[in-house]
């Protein structure tokens, strides 16, 4: 075992909250580009710019979250 890694404590998983952030606004984003796309009558279009905003939603939201646990 490395040296360095006998003197450190075991720590519990954690998970990046940033790419939760992601995955869950990808999700939501995905269901509200399906129906903006309906509205529009072009599906394939409002995928896209539901998935787009929705990635980015959630990853300012992960991001805040992972900057408040540091703090």
């Amino acid at each position: 075992m490395e040296p360095e890694l006998k003197n450190s404590a075991p720590s519990g998983k954690k998970y990046n909250k940033a790419g939760i952030g992601l995955a869950i606004g990808l999700a939501i984003g995905t269901g509200i580009g399906i129906l903006y796309g309906y509205a529009i009558d072009n599906v394939s279009l409002g995928l896209v710019i539901g998935m787009g905003v929705g990635m980015g939603i959630g990853l300012s939201i992960g991001a805040a979250a992972e900057n408040r646990r540091k703090e």
